[in-house]
């Protein structure tokens, strides 16, 4: 952020680079740029304070979770997520992470599935599942216009959350090697599981 700031890089290419002065870029380094209603220096950084308030609240979540596990609390968090994430943009422009709430559920969900269900459909299907329910997605957002746009990307998650504990990893090599060296830094003992 700070070479953004030092190289003058517009917040977006065609548009002129601004200075909005060192309260502004406290704030985007700090990241609580939808807190503080600061200018983000670059466009697709709005979502980081959104992710980091969301890492400080899940942990919370997992931990009352594991203390009772059950569809039903699950269920309770998520209506309450719901109702939050609805009545925010009437309460306040700040703390933005309420309207994505209830997509960051659909982990919760997810691990919930997983504990309960072995994966039991094949991996080479979980690209067609991933289409299908995008396509679910699109069609839903042509045939009702008027659909809240929030309460889709809550079901398009809430979706992809509870389909993926249903299907096997992969285990082509010729896919899980690269995958390997694209996301993570390897040590001596992994280079030699991927050798």
């Amino acid at each position: 952020m700070l070479l953004v700031v030092g190289f003058t890089i517009p917040q977006m290419p065609w548009e002129p680079f601004i200075s909005r002065g060192w309260p502004n870029l406290f704030s985007n380094v700090a990241l609580t740029q939808n807190l503080t209603y600061s200018v983000p220096v670059l466009a697709p950084l709005w979502s980081l304070p959104v992710e980091v308030q969301m890492y400080l609240t899940l942990p919370a979540l997992y931990l009352l979770y594991r203390r009772w596990p059950t569809t039903a609390l699950l269920i309770g968090v998520g209506i309450i997520m719901v109702i939050a994430a609805l009545i925010h943009p009437l309460a306040a422009g700040r703390l933005t992470v309420l309207l994505f709430g209830p997509c960051f559920l659909a982990g919760l969900a997810a691990f919930n599935v997983s504990r309960s269900r072995a994966p039991m459909l094949a991996s080479w299907l979980w690209p067609i599942a991933l289409a299908a329910v995008i396509t679910g997605y699109l069609v839903i957002q042509i045939a009702v216009p008027t659909m809240h746009p929030p309460a889709l990307g809550w079901g398009l998650c809430l979706s992809v959350g509870l389909l993926v504990p249903l299907f096997r990893e992969v285990e082509a090599v010729w896919v899980t090697r690269p995958a390997f060296y694209v996301s993570a830094i390897p040590t001596a003992s992994t280079w030699r599981t991927f050798r």
